[in-house]
């Protein structure tokens, strides 16, 4: 399985006034659902946001999920206002709290997410 998780700064993006929220996760949403092919996702009492991909569909679904993951981090209005950015790859295993987990925006070189 693997898993996106996503939380934006929400009392930054709402204070500022100068991005929608709703539009954000309608934006995040169809990128990780529609574009990466992710089949569910819910959201955390935190806010954090989670998309699952139980198996891959095809050859090149791996990196439809990936090339999502790293074309947001090109985004300056995504890493002015995210605070947590993880992809998680269960190597196999079906349950689904066993993780291996990459903080994209270290890997990217582009900041740190919240534990």
């Amino acid at each position: 399985m693997y898993k996106v998780e996503v939380k934006m700064n929400e009392e930054k993006i709402l204070a500022e006034k100068k991005y929608s929220l709703e539009k954000i996760y309608e934006t995040l949403d169809e990128s990780f659902i529609k574009e990466a092919l992710m089949d569910r996702h819910w959201v955390e009492p935190d806010g954090t946001r989670v998309y699952i991909a139980t198996k891959l569909k095809h050859k090149d679904h791996y990196a439809m999920i990936h090339s999502e993951l790293i074309d947001y981090t090109d985004e300056e209005w995504f890493l002015k206002n995210v605070l947590k950015f993880i992809y998680g790859n269960s190597h196999g295993s079906d349950d689904i709290n066993d993780f291996s987990y990459e903080d994209i925006l270290e890997e990217m070189e582009v900041g740190k997410s919240i534990a």
